[in-house]
């Protein structure tokens, strides 16, 4: 099952949406947990993907990543 958060950002997504998606993975008991974005991310999003195992797609790249999984 997949907790997916969607980002329609004129700017960078920060860490924070990686924190709200990874406290979503916990509370709903999902196996991965996504986030989704038309932007880039910051490196402190990055940073924090790896070590929570948070995917980050830029919205062309969503179904290429779940497939993957």
């Amino acid at each position: 099952t997949y907790a997916i958060q969607c980002k329609l950002y004129n700017h960078t997504v920060g860490a924070k949406a990686v924190q709200e998606i990874a406290v979503g993975r916990m509370h709903y008991r999902t196996d991965f947990a996504v986030v989704v974005s038309d932007n880039s991310y910051t490196d402190s999003a990055k940073s924090l993907a790896r070590t929570t195992g948070v995917i980050l797609a830029h919205h062309n790249d969503l179904l290429h990543k779940i497939e993957r999984l």
